[in-house]
């Protein structure tokens, strides 16, 4: 237990931010963590309220929706609900010396069409 004797408020706040980012990093893909997301990423993910855990379960459940070709490292997925495909592209960054981290490039929502998916994702 920690003593709050001197600034309550600030000790609180930083156990939230702590809770908070034990959370965000608790997300993995392959065995990987998802740690980053670009900035434009971050705007991306606010606006459809979703998160790393939210990320993690579209790339492990989601059917891949690459359209062009992409380099190795990146990743491209999507899930189906109902009339809408929320993608997600995810991009492997190295360390040196450790199997590295994802980062989330790219998340969207659109709306699902046979002409771009086929017939096999009804």
């Amino acid at each position: 237990m920690r003593n709050y004797s001197k600034n309550k408020s600030t000790y609180i706040f930083k156990d939230i931010l702590l809770d908070i980012y034990k959370d965000i990093f608790k997300a993995k893909y392959k065995g990987i963590p998802i740690k980053t997301a670009t900035q434009e990423a971050f705007q991306e993910l606010e606006c459809l309220c979703l998160d790393f855990s939210d990320v993690q379960y579209v790339l492990e459940n989601g059917f891949d929706c690459a359209r062009s070709r992409r380099r190795k490292e990146i990743i491209e997925k999507c899930i189906r609900k109902g009339k809408k495909v929320l993608k997600v592209v995810v991009e492997r960054m190295m360390n040196y010396g450790g199997p590295g981290y994802w980062r989330i490039r790219h998340a969207g929502m659109f709306t699902f069409k046979k002409q771009m998916f086929g017939e096999k994702y009804e």
